[in-house]
């Protein structure tokens, strides 16, 4: 069957929530970071609701007859003016659904994005990627991306 990358609409949000579902289960027990909130679900779908809209960011999705089997979120970050590179695309989150992987539409869902960027003069694009989301690392150095700066936190004591 035939896969077409979309923009997300409203009508997609539970399979987005469904998606989301599934990425927030393979980070499980990767940190505190990504442990769930005891209103994560009424406050998930009110965040993927908020994030389908909007001018500055985008969700693209991968649709497999009428089943939207991975999705990309991203964004448009002005730079402060001080640095050289203006504009950046940012992609905050990508999945696709496990019984769909190895099949390119994660290659597709990043071109799509891509795309946005370029057509928005973004000068460069940057991501987050969990330090124990080997997988995730290989996908991401294949498409030219590398590790520049390391995202740390840490834990009020």
């Amino acid at each position: 069957m035939t896969i077409s990358i979309r923009i997300a609409e409203k009508q997609d949000l539970e399979s987005l929530h469904s998606l989301w579902m599934e990425i927030m289960q393979h980070h499980t027990g990767q940190g505190p970071m990504f442990d769930y909130d005891a209103n994560y679900d009424v406050e998930l779908k009110k965040s993927l609701a908020d994030r389908i809209k909007g001018k500055e960011q985008r969700c693209f999705v991968a649709v497999e007859g009428e089943h939207v089997i991975g999705c990309i979120f991203c964004r448009i970050n002005n730079i402060p003016p001080f640095i050289a590179i203006k504009k950046t695309g940012y992609i905050a989150e990508t999945v696709v659904s496990i019984k769909a992987r190895s099949k390119g539409i994660g290659t597709q869902l990043v071109k799509t994005a891509q795309a946005w960027f370029d057509e928005n003069n973004c000068e460069a694009t940057e991501l987050q990627v969990a330090v124990q989301n080997e997988a995730g690392i290989r996908f991401w150095e294949r498409l030219g991306f590398k590790p520049s700066t390391f995202h740390m936190h840490r834990l009020k004591e």
